[in-house]
């Protein structure tokens, strides 16, 4: 009797449903049916293709910028025009230190330390790693050959040796100074 009851119910509520969910999509089928009839607009074609061209680099005796730039030897340097003999040059026999592997700008001067009858000493940190350098004069510090040729308590002075551009090298001065 449980069984034909449910199975009555089904069979009445089954229909009603379905015909319920028949006018549901009216407005959706109107929409799609008014997209579809809009005019397709037309899409441009793919541009052609060029076929590539090859290049063949043609000036392998040429410097590559992709290369460290050597420097001239002493010897020569005197030789280039607009060079002079008594010009400064670098001592590129000399052994670097190692605060001359660090740029100027990253390099502070931290303060002084001097002890009696002993020349003064300059306490420098490098701001990429934190560590401090004591230096004195004649120490070497910078990329550019710079020479400490002064020292006091609050700042450095420097004598640095630099390329010019045109093969010879000049001259000038740089200062650190306390907390800069």
């Amino acid at each position: 009797m449980l069984y034909r009851l449910k199975f009555l119910l089904l069979v009445i509520v089954t229909p009603l449903f379905l015909a319920s969910c028949a006018n549901e999509h009216e407005d959706l089928d109107g929409w799609l049916n008014e997209i579809q009839s809009k005019p397709v607009p037309s899409v441009k074609p793919l541009p052609d293709v060029k076929p590539y061209v090859s290049f063949e680099y043609a000036a392998h005796e040429k410097h590559s910028p992709f290369e460290k730039v050597v420097p001239e030897a002493p010897g020569s340097l005197a030789e280039l025009q607009g060079c002079g003999v008594n010009d400064p040059k670098p001592d590129l026999n000399r052994r670097k230190e190692e605060l001359e592997k660090m740029p100027l700008n990253t390099l502070t001067m931290v303060g002084a330390i001097s002890k009696v009858g002993d020349d003064i000493q300059a306490v420098i940190r490098d701001e990429n790693t934190g560590l401090l350098y004591q230096i004195q004069k004649d120490n070497y510090l910078g990329l550019n050959n710079g020479k400490v040729t002064d020292l006091s308590e609050s700042i450095i002075k420097l004598y640095e040796v630099v390329p010019n551009g045109r093969g010879c090298w000049e001259s000038r001065t740089q200062t650190l100074e306390l907390g800069q």
